[in-house]
């Protein structure tokens, strides 16, 4: 068959995405066992002089980079240098966790699955505080930096998380929560077994041995590319949506493990290869098939929907219309990123975008949907029905807030579940007896239910996250008026 008409169908679904999120420019590309289909862009780079896009411009990549932290690992692990079950204090002796105790128990593979039981915490805004500080783009970020003490170096960060005076979330391997400061410790493990910076160890086994020329941690190295995205930010004013020129990349030196890589949609479609082809890239061995077994092993199920889970640096859904869906997403300012591979049909994709908050998982998704045979727009997962009671939603209600900036309120009104955030409002669609689904952006959001020994909830599973309940309805609004009080 023809690759015109999966073209066709493909292109008007991705320029559907585009326009209806607003995205200045955003750079796709998909391949079949390793030969690119098709590569190109919407939009521009460079909206103010109208510079096109396409599979050469250079992107962030937001949490894409964790593979590659985990891929480091697994390259240290089969040199005999660690041990994903090496404990963390092996590494870190100077590590701990909140409250200042000893992480017991915790290991690599832990901090690689996000089940070390640490909570959300701040530390990425303290480790970008400077960047903040300095973005005359984004006032709104230049407030929230001002009373932040910046976090620059690994010896700084471990200080910061001993510091804050938060519960953990449970024990090593019992609950998933998605931690950005996991990784920027598993980032120091790397340089101590190494004997390298973190940079170097990238550069020298996974970049330049895949041919990457054109990814970089090293905002300075921008310069030396052809083709390099601009920023954009998105503003509410006046009931509309306002996106907005926002130069400026953010630094976080202490946590680039966690996310800071840019890259190319070209060298993603290589970097994929390694996964397709279980670790040896046209002739060069990058890892063992067994280390890709491994990265890409579901080692822990998310809260919801039961068929997606969590390898190393990777999500795997294990039944996407009878494929196996690898990947990851990314986003920070001015970035939204995905890469996806279908296993057993050989195909990757790769979508990077120069706004945040957008889903450009939609499109390199799209593109596969479209190879596939079927609609582009098919989303991630089933939406279900179920009849849920009024004392079923009201065990959601009350206020949610995390050390990472999430912060919600959900509340019983004519027997709908409704949720304020961020200045909007939801309604909750029952899913299961302990799960809802909010809309959000181009895709439903599941919300679901944890709950203790006595059937009280403690907190809620929410975009990757564990977000504790703080309180009744109302608990924030109070806070926020004792902060304002507090502030004048």
């Amino acid at each position: 068959m023809s690759e015109c008409p999966w073209k066709k169908v493909f292109d008007t679904h991705a320029k559907e995405v585009v326009s209806a999120n607003q995205i200045p420019g955003l750079a796709f590309g998909v391949a079949r066992e390793g030969e690119p289909i098709e590569t190109g862009g919407f939009g521009f780079r460079n909206v103010e002089e109208e510079l096109p896009t396409g599979p050469d411009t250079v992107y962030g990549i937001g949490s894409i980079t964790k593979s590659f932290t985990c891929l480091a690992v697994m390259q240290l692990q089969e040199r005999g240098v660690l041990s994903v079950d090496d404990p963390v204090a092996e590494w870190l002796p100077e590590f701990r966790l909140p409250g200042g105790t000893e992480p017991q128990g915790i290991t690599l593979h832990h901090l690689m699955t996000h089940t070390s039981g640490l909570p959300p915490l701040a530390s990425l805004f303290h480790a970008m505080a400077r960047s903040m500080k300095d973005d005359p783009s984004v006032e709104e970020f230049r407030k929230e930096a001002e009373d932040l003490e910046p976090v620059d170096t690994y010896e700084e960060l471990v200080e910061l998380i001993a510091g804050f005076e938060v519960d953990m979330l449970g024990d090593p391997g019992e609950l998933f929560s998605y931690s950005n400061d996991g990784y920027a410790l598993l980032g120091a493990v790397i340089e101590r077994a190494s004997g390298q910076s973190y940079s170097s160890f990238l550069q020298e086994n996974i970049l330049a041995p895949l041919g990457m020329t054109s990814t970089t941690l090293d905002t300075d190295r921008l310069e030396d590319f052809s083709e390099v995205t601009e920023l954009y930010a998105s503003t509410e004013k006046e009931g509309k949506n306002v996106v907005r020129h926002a130069p400026g990349w953010w630094e976080f030196p202490a946590m680039e493990a966690a996310g800071r890589l840019m890259s190319t949609v070209r060298d993603l479609l290589s970097y994929l290869e390694v996964f397709r082809c279980e670790g040896e890239v046209d002739g060069k061995r990058i890892a063992s098939a067994e280390s890709i077994r491994q990265m890409m092993h579901p080692h822990v199920s998310l809260p919801y929907p039961e068929e997606i889970h969590y390898g190393y640096g990777l999500t795997i859904q294990t039944d996407y219309h009878g494929s196996t869906l690898v990947g990851h997403g990314g986003g920070i300012k001015g970035v939204s990123a995905d890469i996806l591979l279908a296993v057993e049909e050989g195909i990757t994709a790769a979508a990077l975008s120069n706004l945040s908050g957008v889903p450009s998982s939609s499109v390199s998704r799209g593109a596969i949907n479209a190879l596939k045979h079927i609609r582009p727009d098919t989303p991630q997962f089933d939406r279900p029905e179920f009849d849920a009671s009024a004392e079923q939603l009201a065990r959601f209600t009350g206020s949610y807030r995390s050390g990472e900036g999430a912060s919600f309120e959900m509340y019983l009104e004519d027997d709908y579940l409704f949720v304020d955030m961020e200045d909007a409002t939801h309604i909750a669609q029952p899913a299961a007896e302990d799960v809802v689904l909010i809309s959000i952006g181009a895709g439903d959001m599941p919300m679901k239910l944890l709950t203790d020994d006595q059937g009280e909830t403690w907190a809620l599973s929410f975009g990757y996250r564990i977000i504790p309940r703080v309180g009744d309805v109302g608990e924030l609004t109070c806070e926020q008026s004792e902060c304002e009080e507090d502030s004048q």
